[in-house]
């Protein structure tokens, strides 16, 4: 592969996204800064969705096409998407793009102004994650919240690794990283939750997390996302409580982490990454008790209930 003069890679991974793909791609050549490769991967559809890729790719001045031999799903596939586009070395910087949303035109430019300005201060090898609102629009488009972080009760400033650990507060969609972090989160294991929270705990463990409060991506809701958006109220947390009836993903992503990075991590945030996983096997009442110690909370009161609740329910 060539390299581009570019050092922006946006990755897009589809699959079967033919209703709303079109809009996607058209908000990302609407955007005011096209100085960017769009490094694309179709994770096996069978609809029309490849033929809009090929009609749509020769509008945009850098393509790097990645081929997929079979269906990995959009946490591996978003996977593969990074290391390809870290091939290239001029790229710095990597956004994500999923393939039903659509981007306000000054997402990309807002983006790298702002990890541009983190890296004046901090410097390039800092590992660097910056990542912002959306708005919450249905399957037409139509506005259903102005703000997801508020329509889901979170608080995007709370990222440190006990947090991180316990819940995602970054949504993959907003993100922009730069090399160092993506080289240092490279490979995602299949043992991920989701190529974002991976890349989140990566960031949160060795380097900055850093959260822009306006809106840059009308985020869409409908009946095929892989993960949607609910209403933060207490029938929602209920169901969403019942319908995960384990709670073993959490504890099977730190192992993972623990297994990748060993003694790369800090003291600190080794000693965190430990009791968290011992919260699996600890005693009832100690679970709680090592909850509140090192604040391995969620965002709201109902989120915790929900937590604590299955947290519980692990036999001693």
């Amino acid at each position: 592969m060539a390299s581009s003069p570019v050092d922006m890679a946006v990755v897009l991974s589809t699959y079967n996204g033919e209703k709303y793909l079109e809009a996607q791609l058209d908000s990302l050549l609407a955007q005011t800064d096209s100085n960017f490769r769009l490094v694309l991967r179709d994770d096996g559809s069978t609809d029309q969705t490849l033929r809009l890729l090929q009609h749509k790719r020769s509008q945009f001045p850098y393509v790097q096409w990645v081929d997929a031999k079979e269906n990995l799903g959009a946490k591996l596939s978003f996977a593969c998407l990074v290391e390809a586009a870290l091939e290239d070395p001029n790229v710095n910087y990597v956004m994500f793009c999923d393939q039903d949303d659509v981007w306000h035109p000054d997402k990309v430019s807002r983006s790298k102004r702002e990890i541009q300005l983190l890296e004046k201060e901090l410097g390039m090898h800092t590992p660097l994650l910056v990542h912002g609102d959306l708005q919450v629009v249905d399957a037409d488009l139509r506005q259903l919240s102005s703000s997801f972080v508020h329509y889901q009760h979170l608080d995007p400033t709370q990222t440190s690794l006990s947090r991180m650990l316990t819940q995602n507060v970054v949504t993959g969609c907003t993100m922009i990283i730069n090399r160092r972090l993506a080289e240092l989160a490279c490979p995602i294991p299949p043992q991920a939750i989701m190529h974002d929270w991976w890349i989140a705990v990566v960031a949160s463990a060795f380097g900055r997390i850093v959260f822009i409060h306006e809106a840059s991506i009308d985020y869409r809701q409908h009946g095929s996302n892989t993960l949607g958006a609910s209403a933060y109220t207490l029938p929602n947390q209920m169901y969403s409580t019942y319908k995960k009836k384990s709670i073993s993903f959490l504890f099977e992503q730190a192992e993972a982490f623990r297994s990748q990075y060993g003694d790369r991590l800090p003291a600190r945030q080794r000693d965190v990454v430990e009791q968290f996983i011992r919260l699996k096997t600890a005693p009832r009442f100690r679970k709680i008790k090592m909850v509140y110690r090192e604040r391995f909370l969620k965002h709201g009161f109902l989120h915790n209930i929900g937590f604590l609740l299955k947290l519980m329910s692990i036999k001693d």
